[in-house]
C-alpha cells in the first residue's frame, strides 16, 4: 500500500491523536476512549496501546473529578442525593470506572444519608 509506505496512513499515530483529544479535552474515561477508537475501525492492539498511552501516569479518579467539576454547574440547586446520582450517571457515560466515580463523588459532593440529607 503506497500511502502507508509514504507515512500518510498510520493507524497507531491516528489512534494516539484521537486518544489525546478524547481523554484530554473531552474528559472521557478509558472505557469511552476504547469505544470511540473501536467505532473508528481500529485494531484491538492499536486501541490498547493508544489507551494505555493516553492514561499513563494519570490518576483516573482525579480525571473523573475534573470532568465532574465541569458538570456541577448544571446540578446546582438539586437535592444532594439526586445530584450524586446524576453526576455518577454522567461520569459512567463518559467511560469512567466505578472506583474513579466514587473518588469524584467524594471529592465533589458532600456525603448524604439514607434520606438524602447531608451527613457528617
Amino acid at each position: 500500500m503506497r500511502l502507508g509506505a509514504l507515512g500518510y496512513l498510520d493507524d497507531r499515530e491516528y489512534a494516539r491523536l484521537v486518544a489525546r483529544r478524547v481523554a484530554g479535552r473531552q474528559g472521557a474515561g478509558p472505557a469511552r476512549l476504547r469505544q470511540v477508537l473501536q467505532a473508528r475501525g481500529l485494531a484491538p492492539d492499536v486501541i490498547a496501546a493508544a489507551a494505555a498511552e493516553a492514561f499513563a501516569g494519570t490518576d483516573e479518579g482525579a480525571a473523573a473529578a475534573a470532568a465532574g467539576r465541569r458538570r456541577l454547574v448544571a446540578l446546582r440547586g438539586l437535592a444532594p442525593a439526586l445530584a450524586r446520582r446524576r453526576l455518577a450517571g454522567y461520569l459512567s457515560r463518559r467511560g469512567h470506572g466505578a472506583e474513579a466515580i466514587a473518588h469524584a463523588l467524594r471529592a465533589l459532593l458532600p456525603a448524604t444519608g439514607e434520606d438524602g440529607t447531608e451527613s457528617d
